[in-house]
């Protein structure tokens, strides 16, 4: 009797230990995998620089770089004429726009652009908190290397942090 027991009761760890393995994640994402793998995971959200949408909704990852500009590598489809609707919602009819055309081309963006950086901080005191009190237009060159960070989206709303990884934005031939 003791030892049916025993059979059963490691039959139940062993079910137990397998059910257990097939819940976790089968596959995470580390900054160790290729920028592929980590982009083709639904679970995750690669933060780009703002500049990046105008390559598409992929981004750094439809650009190369010259010494003077970045290029999509495959056209980008744009909205060029917004038309304007109305809608039913429960505040009753609300305007909203939708895209009436698109056009499809290469696209562009200098590397080179004008930065508004603070010069001049008031001195720290019970009155101030050390603010900006001037600035200054410098030009400034975008990077051919980017270190984009890579966020869980499935633990919450925004994510959470998992790591950063470097693309090198590859040139164009």
């Amino acid at each position: 009797m003791i030892l049916v027991h025993r059979v059963l009761i490691k039959k139940i760890l062993l079910v137990s230990f397998v059910l257990a393995l097939l819940t976790l994640d089968s596959f995470a994402i580390t900054g160790f995998d290729s920028w592929k793998i980590i982009r083709a995971s639904d679970d995750v959200i690669i933060q780009q620089p703002t500049f990046a949408g105008v390559f598409g909704p992929e981004g750094l990852f439809n650009a190369c770089t010259t010494d003077d500009e970045f290029k999509s590598i495959r056209p980008v489809r744009n909205c060029v004429f917004y038309q304007a609707v109305k809608l039913n919602s429960e505040r009753g009819l609300t305007n909203d726009y939708i895209c009436a055309a698109y056009e499809t081309k290469q696209v562009s963006i200098s590397r080179t652009y004008i930065q508004n950086v603070c010069v001049k901080y008031s001195p720290m005191s019970p009155y101030s908190s050390g603010e900006c009190i001037e600035y200054e237009s410098i030009t400034s060159v975008y990077p051919t290397t980017f270190s984009l960070p890579v966020f869980d989206k499935s633990t919450h709303e925004y994510g959470e942090f998992l790591f950063s990884k470097t693309l090198a934005l590859q040139s164009c031939d």
